[in-house]
């Protein structure tokens, strides 16, 4: 077969062409640390890739949701612990105070105090989290107990669990209702339903010096702290779960990002070498076909 000149300008073009066409692939591929750009270029990978960006994304999510859940629980247990710590100093104010021979304006000195624990509690039980109540169920934008008028202490949210999602159908409850923590106590008196009430019972009967309610209310406290360590038990026991869901979801995080590193993510160190070379091969071509090229007129007229 005869080869013209008008046959091997086409093929150097061509070939220059489809050169250039490699090279400008091989640039894209540096300039974005990628392997592909469009879904054509690789279409199974890019579905792979596809599917682990979202699993790495639902992950970072239950990683999140682990976050708030820790924070919620930790920020309830220290709610609780301090609740704790006003059970215990009424249960010592309660046996001061049963004491016969105890002076008057000594047991009165016990009510005040006693008062005081009431607000300090109150205000313990309205505890917050990022404008979230603690123990308001699931009505958590408005304080849980208020105070009336006529000293009554009411609850105003309910007792619904709050629950994270941990994974795929996996959920738990985090929080603990104003109910559960100062309402479900056994032993109260009758018309009682709450800790508040009790504080508020107990108060007066200081003042009053009802030395048989007094020692009553020994046993109740006794009941409170016994339902106070139940809960707190029972938070630390999800944080310490929580905090080894979070570990293990950060692990598989991580494995899907190296997968999916392996997937579209190129060999920088690699790459930039046969791009190098791509380089020199295309500037090689340029070379050898404008020698090869047979001379034209115009040249000769030079």
């Amino acid at each position: 077969m005869r080869v013209t000149n008008r046959m091997m300008v086409d093929g150097l073009m061509r070939n220059i062409h489809n050169s250039l066409k490699r090279l400008d692939k091989k640039y894209d591929q540096v300039a974005t640390g990628r392997q592909f750009r469009y879904p054509s270029d690789n279409p199974v990978g890019v579905t792979q890739a596809m599917k682990l960006n979202l699993s790495v994304k639902e992950t970072k999510q239950y990683i999140s949701n682990a976050d708030d859940a820790i924070l919620w629980m930790e920020s309830t247990d220290s709610a609780l612990s301090e609740y704790g710590k006003v059970i215990l100093r009424t249960k010592e104010l309660a046996v001061a105070g049963a004491n016969s021979t105890l002076p008057e304006d000594s047991r009165s000195a016990l009510a005040d105090e006693v008062g005081e624990l009431l607000e300090h509690l109150i205000m313990l039980a309205n505890s917050e989290q990022e404008g979230r109540y603690l123990f308001a169920g699931t009505q958590n934008n408005r304080p849980p107990y208020i105070k009336q008028p006529n000293g009554t202490v009411i609850y105003q949210g309910n007792n619904q669990s709050i629950h994270i999602e941990l994974g795929i159908g996996v959920t738990m409850a985090t929080n603990v209702t104003g109910e559960e923590a100062f309402g479900a106590i056994q032993g109260l008196p009758a018309g009682i339903d709450n800790i508040f009430g009790f504080l508020a019972n107990f108060e007066e009967n200081l003042r009053s010096g009802n030395l048989d309610a007094i020692n009553d209310s020994i046993a109740v406290l006794e009941n409170a702290n016994t339902n106070l360590l139940r809960y707190r038990s029972e938070m630390g026991a999800k944080v310490n779960r929580m905090e080894m869901n979070k570990e293990r979801l950060e692990g598989l995080k991580l494995n899907y990002e190296k997968i999916l590193s392996n997937i579209q993510d190129i060999d920088l160190a690699q790459s930039i070498m046969e791009l190098q070379i791509m380089a020199a091969v295309q500037q090689a071509a340029l070379s050898t076909g404008a020698r090869i090229i047979q001379p034209t007129l115009v040249d000769y007229v030079r």
